[in-house]
């Protein structure tokens, strides 16, 4: 009966119109992540790198307006199958106007006769609590992939600081890593006795970016010294077990 009423539930993101599935959010929030790793390689070679930063933080805006139409949707839900079931729900809307008045006119049917067949009403309720259940469960995987975005989002700010046409004032508006320590920002007494040729604000964009670079640096560095412990490690196991085989047969 309901089905038959109200047009799909959809999400709305800018001019489009999609849909909602089980896991269009988690879906959706993976590409971002994919894209963000894109725009990440196509940084260096870019003609417009703030531009591409700029991209990735409306695709950050985006996924967060899709998780709350997600969770909001999925509460509609939950609301029109409690009425059905015949308890109270604090939601509003079509779908909970239209849940409300089917479960009206089957009590008013259902007075009427005794002996109507209910099953109709308890499978649109058990269905629109799997689909509550399946939002809900898609909006938890949207948060968590939002987090990872998010990650990834802050190191492509960082990493276009350390391209040489670009500077601190281009994305300060933009956050960047948790870990990443930002210099200190010159006073003018300091930048005056120091004899720097810039203006303070000029000498700290040059900190940043040298501090970016530093960054990425660092991490490749530990990232190799990672791997080589991690072979050195598979040596001493690998020579080991040789040697408790030789052991073993030589025994």
């Amino acid at each position: 009966m309901l089905k038959r009423r109200l047009p799909p539930a959809a999400l709305r993101t800018g001019p489009a119109t999609l849909t909602i599935s089980k896991r269009i959010g988690s879906q959706i929030a993976a590409e971002a992540i994919t894209r963000c790793k894109s725009l990440d390689r196509d940084l260096a070679k870019a003609d417009d790198p703030v531009a591409l930063v700029e991209e990735a933080h409306l695709d950050a805006d985006t996924l967060r307006d899709i998780a709350g139409q997600i969770e909001a949707q999925a509460h509609q839900f939950k609301g029109a199958a409690d009425l059905l079931d015949g308890r109270e729900t604090d939601q509003t809307g079509s779908l909970i106007d239209l849940a409300a008045t089917t479960a009206a006119s089957f009590e008013t049917l259902h007075a009427i006769d005794a002996d109507l067949e209910l099953g109709q009403l308890t499978d649109c309720s058990k269905a629109l609590r799997e689909a509550s259940a399946a939002l809900f469960a898609d909006h938890n995987t949207i948060q968590s992939r939002r987090v990872k975005h998010d990650i990834g989002l802050k190191r492509l700010t960082l990493r276009c600081l350390t391209l040489d046409h670009v500077s601190a004032h281009d994305v300060q508006s933009y956050e960047l890593p948790d870990d990443f320590v930002l210099p200190e920002r010159l006073s003018a007494n300091e930048w005056a006795a120091g004899g720097f040729g810039d203006t303070p604000g000029v000498q700290f964009a040059r900190d940043v970016a040298g501090a970016a670079k530093r960054y990425f640096n660092e991490e490749r560095e530990a990232g190799a010294r990672l791997k080589s412990s991690n072979k050195a490690v598979k040596r001493r196991e690998m020579v080991s077990y040789i040697a408790d085989i030789w052991s073993a047969a030589n025994g």
